[in-house]
């Protein structure tokens, strides 16, 4: 008899990731492209169907520390935070509060103190800019819930409240494969970058462009138009069409990579449309969660400076990397220069390296590190 072991767990997941990567065999002999073949076995073999994955290790701790529905205690720390979450008052007055808080009168007085003030920049308790503890989340648009009554009763408001609180939780501390993912998409983003031609970017570029923003706004009308005809409001029916707007640069790449046509000025064209429908999404989710009441010029102040982050690093690209890389070099002796990786191959993996974690950064810190 075995022992206490982790040896299944490990025989499991190297059974999905050998099940992907027959996936991709198979798809290179019937000379089709992998994505699709890899994405239905993830999603046959993941922890929704088959579950070869074990369901603890691809969900977030955040599931198993926040139960929402379960602790009572848990929902009264939610509803402390005031009305950026759910307005007391509001549903007290609209009839649909039912004694949530009845085993406690002082917390209930403490609350409804709470929801009588102020809600933009005061002392209103929770801030949505700092909600669910340390974590830094914020709720989408920054948007307070004072004077809304939008669900059947208060105890369901705060349910609500803090699954969503859990959700952005989970997105920020993911479970590892969840993290993997988010690592590969980074990577190919920045990978795409990298096969980006500015000289054919150049000759197809207005026409791309042009591509790009019908590629941006017609998802955002459709979904939104969409969203409203059955029944949610505006701004729900935004977020729904924003969420819609972005391509998939990472796997226009793959396909045209597969294809051989990176290079070609169809193949160009597609990236560069690629790109600028990201970069426009990007810039549209940014100013759809600085929306809310309590908007000031400060709050779209990240946005416009990841705007001219990007144009400046444009330029710099085209300008300032050509002289950059070719001082480097100069300055580096080529100690290796039979060797597969030589000395200059490693200076420019360590350039483009820094590069990712620097640019990143900098547009983590105004909006989206993407």
């Amino acid at each position: 008899m075995g022992g206490a072991s982790s040896w299944l767990a490990m025989l499991s997941i190297a059974g999905f990731f050998m099940s992907v990567w027959l996936a991709s065999r198979l798809s290179k002999v019937l000379r089709v492209s992998s994505i699709v073949l890899e994405v239905a076995v993830g999603l046959v073999l993941g922890p929704s169907i088959l579950k070869l994955i074990p369901g603890e290790l691809s969900q977030s701790n955040a599931f198993h520390t926040i139960q929402c529905e379960a602790s009572h205690t848990t929902l009264v720390k939610y509803a402390q935070k005031g009305p950026d979450y759910c307005d007391l008052g509001a549903y007290v007055e609209a009839g649909k509060y039912h004694d949530f808080l009845s085993d406690d009168e002082s917390i209930y007085a403490s609350i409804m103190a709470m929801d009588a003030g102020p809600t933009c920049g005061g002392s209103s308790g929770a801030s949505v800019a700092s909600s669910g503890g340390s974590s830094g989340s914020r709720l989408l648009a920054s948007k307070s819930n004072a004077g809304e009554v939008h669900t059947k009763d208060y105890r369901t408001c705060v349910v609500e409240a803090c699954a969503l609180d859990r959700s952005i939780e989970a997105t920020t501390v993911p479970d590892v494969f969840t993290l993997a993912g988010h690592i590969g998409v980074a990577m190919m983003i920045f990978e795409s970058g990298m096969h980006f031609d500015f000289g054919q970017a150049r000759t197809v570029g207005p026409w791309a462009s042009a591509v790009a923003v019908l590629g941006t706004f017609l998802p955002i009308i459709a979904g939104t138009a969409l969203s409203m005809a059955f029944g949610f409001p505006l701004m729900e029916g935004l977020a729904a069409g924003v969420s819609l707007a972005p391509t998939s640069v990472g796997i226009a790449l793959k396909l045209l990579h597969e294809a051989d046509a990176l290079g070609l000025y169809f193949g160009q064209a597609v990236m560069t449309a690629a790109f600028v429908d990201d970069v426009l999404s990007l810039i549209i989710f940014n100013v759809l969660f600085s929306v809310g009441p309590c908007m000031t010029f400060a709050t779209f102040v990240p946005t416009i400076c990841g705007i001219v982050f990007m144009i400046v690093a444009i330029i710099f690209a085209t300008k300032g990397f050509p002289c950059l890389i070719e001082w480097m070099l100069s300055k580096i002796p080529e100690t290796k220069p039979d060797a597969k990786v030589t000395r200059h191959d490693e200076t420019m993996f360590i350039l483009m390296f820094v590069t990712l974690l620097a640019y990143a950064h900098i547009t983590y810190m105004c909006g989206t590190h993407l």
